[in-house]
This record gives structure tokens, C-alpha cells and sequence, in this order.
């Protein structure tokens, strides 16, 4: 099968599935953990990029030793044309965005077939950043998290899942 680029899938091309993961924090921690599980029954190829050095997170984990242990190429505190660089030779099958500070520009966006962000919010309220105090400023009743697909347009891709 091929992808809207022409592009082999990973899974008819019999090769790993390639995932690029782009966050911070503890929601990026617990993301890695899930895939490091979903390794153990798929050949995927993981390579994470964190923009600084953790300034909170889960007591007692290193990010850059968690991604050694699960086997995943850990890059940090990178500018937007090394980060481009690096997932162009990398050549990622999906882009994961959790809780990047940055936006993603749209030659990265470009350079798969599909690219997904978990925002903080149940959008479209709240894009951007500041969604938790925006929300308790705003009064909101409900709050959660967006999964949505990424595009130009900040925050504003199709959602594919809230919780």
C-alpha cells in the first residue's frame, strides 16, 4: 500500500514503523512507557526529541535513560533546523506531538503522511498554551485532553479523539 506521497506503508514494506515523538513533561513519559510496551508485539523505530532539559517531571526519571532502556535514540534541547534534520533522515512513518513548546513548522509537518498532537485542552477551546490556567480563568466545568491531527494552522487540525 501507498501512502497520499507515494510512499510505501512501513507495514506492507515489511520495514519497522517509524514514530518520532516530539514533548516533555510527564504526559511525554508515560507516552513513552506505552510505546516501549507496544514494541514488545510491532517493530517500531523511535526517536525522541525533548527541548531542554526537564525542569519538573516523575521523582527519580531520567528522560534520556528511560529512552536507552526502551531501545529509543533520545535528541535534546535542539533548534527548529536541527530538529528538521534529524526527522528527515529519520524519515518518520508518524509525528507525535505532547506538550511541545514550539510550534511545528510546516516543513517538518511535510515530511510524513501523518502528524497528531496531544493538546491540553478540549478544544477548540483553549489553543495555545496556558490551556490549564486559561481554563480555571475562564470558569470552565469540563477540562481534558485533544488529540488532533496537525496542520498549519495552530491547534486547528481535525480532532480524533477527546478525553
Amino acid at each position: 500500500a501507498e501512502s497520499h506521497d507515494g510512499r510505501s506503508s512501513a507495514s506492507s514494506s515489511g520495514r519497522s514503523w517509524r514514530i518520532a515523538m516530539l514533548g516533555q513533561k510527564d504526559a511525554m513519559v508515560r507516552a513513552l512507557c506505552d510505546l516501549a510496551q507496544l514494541c514488545r508485539d510491532r517493530h517500531l523505530e523511535v526517536l525522541v526529541f525533548v527541548p531542554r532539559p526537564p525542569k519538573c517531571g516523575l521523582p527519580g526519571v531520567d528522560l534520556e535513560s528511560l529512552c536507552a532502556s526502551f531501545g529509543f535514540r533520545h535528541l535534546q534541547g535542539l533548534k527548529d533546523e536541527i530538529v528538521f534534520s534529524e526527522l528527515q533522515a529519520f524519515r518518520p512513518d508518524l509525528i507525535v506531538s505532547i506538550l511541545w513548546p514550539r510550534r511545528i513548522l510546516e516543513n517538518v509537518l511535510a515530511l510524513c503522511k501523518d502528524c497528531i498532537n496531544f493538546h491540553p485542552s478540549l478544544l477548540p477551546r483553549h489553543r495555545g498554551s496556558m490551556t490549564q490556567f486559561w481554563a480555571i480563568f475562564e470558569g470552565d466545568e469540563d477540562a481534558g485532553t485533544t488529540c488532533h491531527r496537525m496542520v498549519r494552522e495552530f491547534d486547528a487540525g481535525r480532532i480524533l479523539h477527546q478525553v
